[in-house]
């Protein structure tokens, strides 16, 4: 199954994460592709949160970063995710 977790998942690069020993990301994508687009784009801010939440297991070039730029690259990320999805949905 396809949908927004996947599209995060290809959008974050391995080489940006140092450790994602219990990070949980695999079940996290599962659930936001089970959940849907819509349910997605409704909570967009959970997710953000989510994935601010996980800026522990990032590179130190990455997690050093102040909290508003990397809220700001969590949002981006979610809402390009979105639009990833419902691409590949529509066709």
């Amino acid at each position: 199954m396809s949908g927004v977790g996947t599209e995060i998942s290809k959008l974050i690069p391995e080489w940006a994460v140092r450790d994602k020993m219990g990070c949980g990301c695999n079940s996290v994508a599962n659930k936001w592709d089970k959940y849907g687009i819509q349910w997605c784009k409704r909570n967009t801010n959970l997710m953000v949160e989510h994935l601010m939440s996980q800026a522990k297991h990032l590179i130190p070039a990455l997690s050093s970063l102040p909290k508003s730029i990397q809220r700001a690259g969590a949002k981006i990320v979610v809402e390009k995710a979105i639009y990833n999805a419902t691409r590949k949905e529509s066709g």
